[in-house]
């Protein structure tokens, strides 16, 4: 899933072709330079710093892997697809909007501003707005009731969402 990520945030790529061929082997056999990125790679971060920021992220990656398996044991496939498919959006998501900023800030010669984590204030004036927005609708359908739950849990997890997001932007 990293490895899609990684290879198709300049465009998405699928990861088999139509003939049966395995893209990512493909791209994986251009990359003759490796050395040389990795050189510069570790002229701005050192190696202990990136290899404590994967272990930290693999770690991350690995709980939500977990909960989603455990969220949709038992379920519909298309549950399970809804979940992985949305992982695999926010991590491609994180990926763009962060590599659109550096390289915004690299063209206009400025360092990228770190971003402050939203407060809990911050949460839960959103958390009331999704109230007041939700008690507005019918709750009429499973998933409208399953819509109304979703405050309360942002209320339990919003610390790990601080957490996250901490993670991400290095602090």
């Amino acid at each position: 899933m990293i490895r899609h990520v990684i290879i198709s945030h300049h465009g998405v790529n699928d990861c088999v072709t139509p003939d049966g061929s395995v893209k990512y082997d493909l791209r994986k056999e251009k990359q003759q330079m490796i050395d040389d990125i990795r050189s510069e790679v570790h002229s701005s971060f050192p190696e202990t710093e990136l290899r404590e920021l994967f272990r930290l992220s693999t770690e991350e990656l690995s709980r939500t892997v977990r909960e989603i398996s455990e969220l949709t044991s038992g379920k519909q496939i298309g549950a399970k697809s809804f979940y992985w498919g949305m992982l695999l959006r926010l991590l491609l998501s994180l990926l763009i909007d962060t590599d659109r900023t550096v390289s915004a800030c690299f063209a206009k010669n400025v360092e990228p501003e770190p971003i402050d984590p939203p407060t809990e204030t911050f949460w839960y004036g959103l958390i009331k707005k999704l109230e007041t927005h939700l008690s507005e609708k019918a709750i009429d359908t499973p998933i409208a009731q399953m819509r109304q739950e979703i405050p309360q849990q942002i209320r339990i997890n919003y610390q790990r969402v601080l957490m996250i997001i901490q993670l991400l932007s290095g602090r």
